[in-house]
């Protein structure tokens, strides 16, 4: 799964919004990442994680930047995060 983040943020503030939802989507926690998650994908993560969750499959982060650090501009930045699923059986 891959999917922008939040949108136009400070560097600063973006990274804490995105780790909220990296970190529910890590956690498996659908009702936190509805509540205080903010991602252009969130309704697609949602189904995926119930999938995952009834299929045992455990998700791991790939990696997880924003825009600032790719551009260097840090005033306003989109976030990204790359997570895979794989079978824990």
């Amino acid at each position: 799964m891959s999917s922008d983040l939040s949108h136009y943020y400070s560097y600063e503030e973006a990274q804490k919004l995105d780790k909220v939802t990296i970190d529910a989507i890590l956690d498996n926690d659908i009702k936190r990442l509805e509540e205080f998650g903010e991602a252009c994908g969130k309704t697609g993560i949602e189904v995926l994680m119930e999938i995952a969750k009834n299929k045992h499959w455990q998700p791991k982060l790939l990696k997880a930047l924003n825009s600032g650090d790719i551009t260097g501009d840090k005033s306003q930045v989109v976030g990204y995060s790359s997570i895979v699923y794989y079978d824990s059986n």
